[in-house]
């Protein structure tokens, strides 16, 4: 977008909150408000709107909808000290939230961004040496995968220690957007029905009755991936299951315990490294703990994937078993929400990417996985490399449409 773009947008925004100011003057107060939130949806920058919308909602004793907006403008603005007072005094926890996030380190991804195309530049993960003779340590639920999988990954399943700090992949901003995201009651509601079903395991029955447990004789190229990858994720290995479908990318089902199916297919189109990327970036929402957020992006953006797929059919089941989630919503309530999911959405998968970037070490392999991934079936895919995905944007701007 050019700059006299940007300054029509902002002029536009400027002439609607004036049109919100000269209405709340005549004291039509929800009329004001709903000019200033179009204001704003033209030019979410303009903190000089926000800061008189969040006035406006503290008059009317609507501090949640207040603290959003104060959040809005710290988002955009850490140094605005008025929204911080503000912010403090009517959501003092909401506050203290983007206080921790504002003090968190530098992305060493950003950091790096120079040096992204030599994976030297990552600092190597120590890995234990498989052992055939020590048993998998149980952490947390017990394994419950069939015997020749539990004994194939027996030896390279680390113990797992809970970690409280983000890892070091993640994007910059992708907690500070899944804060946001949580903090939205319809979002709470779906994720916490997505947990109860997770705790349910006839939930998924059907689905997984279409799917065979992963062997160490016919899978052995999927289990060491999956099994790598827990490795270096710092995860319990999940248990897997084998699919026959077009799509070729990994589907999590649950993350307590870890559940991941994989297209049968898959290891029949990719290298050793390109598996292991894209094992990795699925089980990077096991890491996370993202899993059920990321699932209440899926019902609430309404994005089907291809029918028949495993994602496609877990999304279907979730739904049935949230509705009626937007039975109380208004349609522009709806869209912010769509917005809001799909923004924090963007920034998680960009994490994924390089959790399974650090999987398999290899930018090239990663790039290639990814290209293969977009294609209809394992035929498609056969023989795809980068180079020729990557040619079919030539010339193109990378924002463009």
């Amino acid at each position: 977008m050019g700059t006299e773009q940007l300054d029509s947008g902002h002029q536009a925004a400027q002439a609607k909150f004036a049109e919100a100011q000269r209405a709340y003057e005549r004291r039509r107060v929800n009329q004001a408000v709903q000019l200033a939130q179009q204001a704003l949806e033209i030019d979410q920058t303009y903190n000089e709107a926000r800061h008189w919308l969040a006035e406006r909602y503290l008059e009317m004793d609507q501090l949640r909808e207040a603290s959003r907006e104060y959040q809005d403008i710290l988002h955009q603005d850490r140094h605005d000290q008025k929204a911080w007072e503000r912010l403090e005094e009517i959501d003092p926890t909401a506050a203290a939230r983007l206080r921790r996030l504002s003090e968190i380190a530098p992305d060493p991804f950003v950091v790096r961004r120079q040096a992204t195309a030599d994976m030297n530049a990552f600092e190597p993960l120590e890995e234990a040496a498989p052992s055939d003779e020590e048993p998998m340590q149980e952490v947390g639920q017990p394994w419950r995968g069939g015997g020749e999988q539990a004994e194939e990954l027996a030896g390279i399943a680390a113990e797992v220690v809970p970690v409280a700090a983000p890892p070091a992949w993640e994007y910059e901003q992708d907690r500070e957007y899944l804060d946001r995201w949580l903090d939205e009651p319809v979002v709470h509601q779906i994720t916490t029905a997505v947990q109860q079903i997770a705790s349910e395991a006839e939930v998924f029955a059907p689905l997984l009755s279409q799917c065979q447990p992963a062997d160490k004789q016919h899978h052995i190229q999927i289990i060491a991936a999956a099994g790598r990858a827990s490795q270096r994720l710092g995860i319990q290995p999940p248990q897997l299951y084998i699919v026959s479908q077009p799509a070729l990318y990994p589907c999590l089902l649950t993350d307590s315990p870890a559940i991941l199916v994989v297209p049968a297919a898959l290891a029949q189109v990719t290298e050793e490294a390109e598996l292991l990327f894209l094992i990795g970036r699925e089980l990077a929402w096991v890491r996370s703990g993202y899993l059920a957020a990321r699932q209440a992006v899926a019902i609430i953006t309404e994005r089907p994937a291809e029918a028949g797929d495993c994602a496609e059919t877990v999304r279907q089941v979730i739904a049935e078993h949230c509705e009626p989630w937007d039975a109380d919503l208004a349609a522009q309530a709806k869209s912010r929400l769509k917005k809001l999911g799909h923004a924090w959405q963007q920034r998680a998968e960009l994490s994924a990417d390089r959790a399974g970037l650090v999987c398999c070490q290899d930018i090239h392999a990663a790039g290639t996985a990814i290209a293969k991934g977009t294609m209809k079936n394992a035929e498609a895919a056969s023989g795809v490399t980068l180079e020729q995905f990557m040619d079919q944007f030539a010339g193109q701007e990378a924002g463009g449409q």
